[in-house]
């Protein structure tokens, strides 16, 4: 206890104090303080050294050692040395710094595997970004050249098509128009034909019907013969559908069709007394039967009181040759009548006029034929009625004036028709190309 009583000890009080304080500052203040850089582990630290004195004759050695990077330190103490100190700091920091070093390590391997990880990812992202968009540029490609090879099929199948079309129009212009026009026409020729021979279509279409053409000078019995043949009985055959003369006046002015059962007789006007007009009679001749399909006879009737076989004969029957061509001598039947029964008939017979008027045909025509030659008389008409249908050919025989060209012209209709239906196939195959060219020209 100090008790400040006057000045002069007030000075000694304060010197007592300056030395406790200084005491009691030496024993907590740093004396001999060193710092220093040094490296535990290869990591930067700080090394401190003091120390500290107790009391006049005893000091605390101090060390400390703070480390750079994470500001960690250690200490260590000694009573006796520096070094002890220090080694206690060094020591502890060394641990702890290769416990970090190692926890830095795995922190650092962790961070490389994720930034490695990470990259490998990038670089996978960039690879497939890269891929995605190298296939994309390949899918354009492929579009490009696709549309391409599609422009170029679509120009090739359009140049086929055109080519093909160009064909089927050349086709339709040079061949189908020609061929309907000449199917028309044909048509047209065959109804016009089909007109003209109306008369004996009958007979065209019954082949069983035998037609035969009569001819004959006026008063020769034509026309009794011809009314036999279609069945008139009378005793002058003055019932039939043909008129007779007796006055030797020509009664048939015009061509006349009888049909008597299965024949069809052509009776024709007189020649060489109607007027002159046998060049007409034989030209109206053929056109009547034109388109008949054939003639099976010719029957030359003639008056055997008057037989001759003088040059008016004959050139009758050159004139019918001339007509009805070169097979009109084998289709030639001889009617000579007026040959009655009794004195008639036997001197017919005895005078071998049939064999004579053979002969005489025969060396005319130049052909070794036998022409039938039937006596014909009013009164034995029945009995030479079914000689002479027996001697009447079964076939008949067409020449080229009588001829229609009808059945021509119906197969030539057939042969255009057959070029007309192949024309159309090949349009039509063609049309079918086209169609399916179009489509798949539009399924680009």
């Amino acid at each position: 206890t100090f008790i400040n009583k006057n000045h002069s000890t007030s000075i000694l009080y304060s010197v007592v104090d300056l030395c406790i304080c200084h005491l009691f500052k030496m024993g907590k203040s740093k004396e001999h303080y060193r710092s220093q850089q040094i490296h535990i582990q290869g990591q930067l630290c700080c090394l401190e050294t003091w120390h500290t004195s107790r009391n006049m004759f005893h000091n605390n050695r101090h060390s400390k050692i703070t480390h750079h990077a994470t500001g960690m330190i250690w200490t260590g103490f000694s009573k006796d040395t520096y070094k002890e100190s220090e080694t206690q700091a060094i020591n502890a920091a060394t641990n702890w710094i290769i416990g970090w070093l190692q926890q830095q390590k795995a922190k650092e391997d962790e961070i490389a595997r994720k930034a490695a990880e990470a990259e490998r990812a990038r670089q996978e992202q960039i690879r497939q970004e890269q891929e995605r968009i190298h296939q994309q540029q390949l899918a354009e490609q492929e579009r490009i050249r696709q549309q391409q090879l599609k422009a170029q099929k679509r120009a090739s199948l359009t140049l086929q098509k055109d080519e093909l079309q160009s064909q089927v129009q050349n086709i339709i212009t040079q061949e189908l128009n020609p061929i309907n026009l000449q199917k028309t026409q044909i048509e047209r020729q065959i109804l016009t034909e089909e007109k003209s021979i109306e008369g004996m279509k009958l007979e065209r279409n019954d082949k069983s019907k035998k037609i035969i053409v009569c001819v004959g000078k006026t008063g020769h019995g034509k026309s009794t013969v011809v009314n036999r043949l279609a069945g008139d009985i009378s005793l002058m055959a003055k019932n039939g559908p043909c008129k007779t003369s007796i006055s030797g006046k020509s009664c048939t002015q015009s061509l006349q069709k009888i049909r008597c059962g299965n024949l069809c007789v052509i009776d024709c006007p007189g020649w060489a007394d109607s007027g002159g007009a046998d060049r007409e009679h034989s030209n109206n001749l053929c056109a009547f039967l034109k388109g008949c399909g054939g003639i099976n006879a010719i029957v030359l009737i003639r008056n055997a009181t008057q037989y001759r076989f003088d040059a008016d004969f004959q050139q009758k029957l050159k004139h019918l040759a001339d007509i009805f061509g070169d097979k009109f001598w084998n289709n030639l039947v001889i009617v000579l009548t007026h040959v009655d029964k009794g004195m008639a008939e036997a001197m017919f017979v005895e005078g071998k006029k049939a064999e004579e008027m053979q002969k005489e045909i025969a060396q005319l025509c130049g052909k070794n034929i036998t022409v039938p030659v039937i006596p014909f008389g009013l009164d034995n008409y029945k009995d030479k009625m079914s000689e002479f249908k027996s001697k009447i050919p079964k076939n008949r025989y067409i020449c080229d004036k009588i001829k229609s060209p009808i059945d021509m012209l119906r197969e030539e209709k057939k042969q255009v028709i057959i070029r007309q239906k192949k024309i159309k196939t090949r349009i039509d195959g063609m049309n079918g190309k086209i169609t399916a060219i179009q489509n798949e020209i539009n399924s680009l």
